[in-house]
């Protein structure tokens, strides 16, 4: 848990730094700059708090994991992870990996998930966060392996995180035709303002909903 307490505090303190920052492009009128970097700090975080926190993957199971569960629940378990990876064209991959883990821990779906997504040097196959709305991309995956849904957590209110999940979808197709096509951010400094602040109250919540009990003395 220390080591993982580190980590923790350093993507942590990775995410503010950039925030100010982004914060200060805004201040200075590069909204175009802040759009890309709010995306790349959004991409950098998700992907390794994912990768940090595998231990905690699948904790809304009993014993954090669908290798302890009854037969009947682990079935039905097994099958959602299945479709799961055969969506994001992972699933013969987990099975080359599954050979390998299934006697070789206690958790040998979820070693064997890690092994299948990231490759020796821990960089991320079949997943792309910087993708929202995609099976692929990083809201699929959080509902997979934390049961924890982005777009219902940008707000307190249910129909404002809706809204929320909206703008910052645009967002990221706007950093896109930033990038590629040159376009220029439809956004104002204050509606950008307001999404960074929805990003910092979703990053205490899924914070709070992977880590718990362990959130108050890591954080």
């Amino acid at each position: 848990m220390i080591e993982i307490s580190e980590q923790l505090l350093e993507i942590q303190s990775i995410y503010d730094k950039h925030i100010k920052r982004i914060k200060n492009l805004l201040d200075a009128g590069y909204k175009e700059e802040a759009v890309i970097l709010t995306v790349t700090i959004f991409e950098v975080f998700f992907r390794d708090l994912f990768r940090i926190t595998r231990d905690f993957w699948f904790t809304q199971y009993p014993c954090g994991s669908v290798d302890c569960l009854p037969i009947t629940e682990c079935i039905e378990a097994r099958k959602a992870i299945q479709n799961y990876l055969k969506s994001i064209r992972a699933y013969d991959e987990f099975l080359g990996h599954y050979y390998v883990f299934e006697r070789g821990g206690v958790y040998p779906t979820r070693d064997s998930i890690f092994a299948t997504i990231f490759d020796e040097n821990e960089k991320m196959n079949y997943l792309n966060f910087q993708i929202l709305n995609d099976k692929r991309g990083v809201r699929d995956a959080y509902k997979m392996f934390f049961d924890f849904d982005i777009m219902k957590n940008l707000d307190n209110n249910t129909n404002a995180s809706y809204q929320k999940w909206d703008k910052l979808l645009k967002l990221f197709q706007e950093r896109h035709d930033i990038i590629h096509k040159g376009k220029s951010t439809d956004y104002s400094k204050e509606e950008i303002f307001e999404l960074l602040d929805s990003l910092d109250l979703l990053k205490s919540k899924v914070m709070d909903r992977i880590l718990t009990p362990y959130s108050t003395s890591i954080r």
